[in-house]
């Protein structure tokens, strides 16, 4: 039997091979790392003060709004945010801490500050933000006169009860679009006895452990 010899030009040939099976996978990889590198960011923010918190003379009340901008490169396109999830935890000594009441609820859609026509349909509840662009999207709105938390929907105005005069609410907030991935955010407001503001904050979910279902929401 005769063993084949290795010469210089097989290495060269082999080397030929993978080199260009090599390029082959890299040029096909481009395009991908190229969208992803390019595709929208989003980033969601909230605060105590305006543009976040708003004041409504008439009736007086207070509107918890989350600002989304797009800090990608690309335009983020069709995106809608629905409030998926509530809890609620009274104050002490009804709660002491807890547990959380779970309302159960239907994804309510919301809708986005520039777009505040509520006759066009679903439209109301999509947008579309280019790069290093912002919209704000209005939550929840307290009224002075009877401490109720009323969410404001896409299609109309949902009252949570039954309500606390003072406590604390978690809202879970999914923002999906076209060329985003869908991506969730808790919004906690608090009623308290020492001001009528609702100190908004971006936190973590309640654990399942500490909450219980009850409760419901009722649209007016």
């Amino acid at each position: 039997m005769t063993i084949a010899q290795t010469t210089p030009a097989d290495w060269m040939t082999a080397i030929g091979t993978v080199s260009v099976a090599g390029i082959a996978l890299g040029l096909a990889l481009v395009p991908l790392v190229f969208r992803r590198r390019n595709r929208p960011r989003l980033r969601v923010s909230v605060g105590e003060l305006e543009p976040f918190t708003r004041i409504e003379p008439n009736p007086e009340a207070t509107v918890v709004r989350i600002m989304v901008e797009n800090v990608g490169k690309t335009e983020a396109r069709r995106l809608r945010i629905h409030l998926q999830q509530c809890w609620m935890l009274s104050p002490p000594p009804q709660a002491s801490g807890g547990p959380w009441e779970v309302v159960d609820i239907d994804p309510l859609p919301l809708r986005w500050a520039s777009r505040p026509d509520r006759t066009q349909g679903d439209g109301v509840a999509e947008t579309t933000l280019p790069a290093g662009m912002r919209d704000f999207v209005p939550v929840t709105r307290e009224r002075w006169q009877d401490r109720k938390l009323r969410l404001l929907g896409a299609e109309g105005v949902v009252e949570i009860a039954p309500y606390y005069d003072f406590g604390e609410y978690r809202f879970e907030l999914v923002i999906s679009g076209e060329n985003v991935k869908p991506e969730s955010h808790i919004l906690r407001v608090m009623k308290t006895a020492e001001s009528r503001l609702p100190w908004p904050a971006l936190v973590e979910p309640p654990a399942p452990e500490e909450t219980f279902n009850g409760g419901y929401i009722a649209l007016m």
